[in-house]
């Protein structure tokens, strides 16, 4: 390890001072670039021969706990969501119960208005206006005159 430290301390980029800043900037880029692959080399190959049984224990343990809480975290979140999921599920089948209900009670209404047409059609077929001017409600035979304004579904009867 300590030669590619020393590799890369000895490449340390100089400058003279006649350089142009653009030049200088590209030199340092490029030495920035080199820091990074090596960074990225050492720290890959890293393993457990690089560390002493108490650094490698520390970093084993600080590791765990914070996967661990982490991990209890997540659990937590879960059981969240687990609530809200199941508290969805039983707004839903309310909103279900209550459109059962609501078409129902559509149903039943439509069955009274056409139980209510039927009949408004039969008091509408007993109603005649006689040739003397008088209104006359029943079948043949036996009726009820009226005399004065009659109003048949909120129309006037002359």
């Amino acid at each position: 390890m300590p030669s590619a430290w020393s590799l890369i301390d000895a490449s340390f980029p100089t400058f003279t001072g006649e350089e142009r800043v653009r030049d200088q900037v590209g030199i340092m880029l490029n030495y920035m670039f080199m820091l990074a692959e090596g960074l990225k080399y050492q720290l890959s190959n890293l393993g457990e021969a690089n560390f002493n049984t108490t650094a490698l224990k520390d970093i084993q343990i600080e590791t765990t706990a914070d996967v661990e809480a982490a991990l209890a975290d997540m659990l937590q979140e879960l059981d969240t969501v687990k609530n809200s999921v199941s508290s969805l599920r039983a707004g839903l089948t309310r909103i279900e119960d209550w459109q059962k209900t609501v078409n129902k009670q559509f149903d039943d209404l439509g069955v009274v208005l056409s139980d209510q047409s039927k009949a408004i059609d039969e008091l509408n077929a007993l109603i005649r206006k006689n040739e003397d001017g008088t209104i006359s409600i029943g079948a043949e035979g036996a009726s009820l005159h009226l005399l004065g304004s009659v109003y048949v579904n909120g129309k006037l009867l002359e």
